[in-house]
């Protein structure tokens, strides 16, 4: 998180966090013009005489706010993402979710695929993924009915027209997935109640391989070079792991 912020005796501040990589992070902004900042351990085991390291926290006074906020984003990347930095294009294309949402079928993949052929010159595309609602469920990522003809058959079939095919993923979660009925020990438990949750716990090797091997499937065996990994911070929590070190923030890294 970070906050740009104006005191009541008008100086100019932005501050937040560089770096997410020990502990997910937070800011505080209060109407005196003072902030509070804070990084969640989620009770994080802490040994006699050790020590918990915090991630770079940045805050810089400023005269124009809306001109120091792209030094912050630097700062931010080369921290981050460090060097030599990834390359790639901002993606473009056709995304199923936002037009269909969960009702999309085969048959609106293939009629979309066709009309962005038939107006490639007025809407050039590059994409044309296929959002929510192709799976059984969430955590059981096994075509649907409403995809008779399979998902390699979808992928082809845009590949043929020029475009890069993508999938949608809700890779930490997992509702009524065959999974979580038959390895309850794959998944991050509630600090609470000591129920189950819906979040893997990826701290177990075993639930990496599952993912490992979900994450193949789609792109190897079925062709999809495109992938749509969503619903992290809905379920990411403050949950029990298996290793004890492990937080919210070491299963978003690790599931990455």
């Amino acid at each position: 998180d970070f906050a740009a912020l104006v005191t009541p005796s008008g100086k100019k501040y932005i501050a937040g966090y560089l770096t997410y990589r020990e502990y997910f992070g937070g800011i505080t902004v209060r109407g005196d013009g003072s902030f509070e900042v804070k990084a969640y351990t989620e009770e994080a085991p802490l040994p006699t005489g050790g020590a918990l390291r915090s991630d770079v926290f940045y805050v810089t006074e400023c005269d124009d706010i809306v001109a120091e906020l792209p030094r912050y984003c630097d700062l931010c990347v080369r921290d981050m993402a460090g060097e030599p930095r990834l390359k790639f294009d901002v993606p473009y294309g056709f995304c199923t979710w936002y037009y269909y949402l969960g009702d999309v079928t085969g048959e609106i993949v293939t009629r979309s695929v066709e009309d962005l052929v038939r107006y490639r010159d007025l809407l050039p595309a590059k994409y044309m993924q296929i959002d929510d609602g192709w799976q059984v469920y969430y955590g059981q990522w096994e075509v649907n009915e409403k995809f008779s003809r399979g998902m390699k058959a979808y992928a082809d079939e845009i590949k043929a027209a020029g475009l890069t095919p993508g999938l949608w993923f809700a890779p930490l979660w997992a509702n009524k997935a065959r999974v979580r009925q038959e390895h309850p020990e794959y998944f991050a438990v509630s600090r609470e109640t000591g129920e189950t949750t819906i979040c893997f716990d990826f701290s177990v090797p075993e639930a990496c391989d599952f993912l490992r091997d979900v994450m193949r499937r789609a792109t190897v065996e079925w062709g999809y070079k495109y992938l749509k990994l969503d619903l992290i911070t809905t379920t990411l929590g403050a949950y029990r792991y298996r290793d004890p070190s492990f937080h919210s923030l070491k299963n978003y890294r690790r599931m990455m």
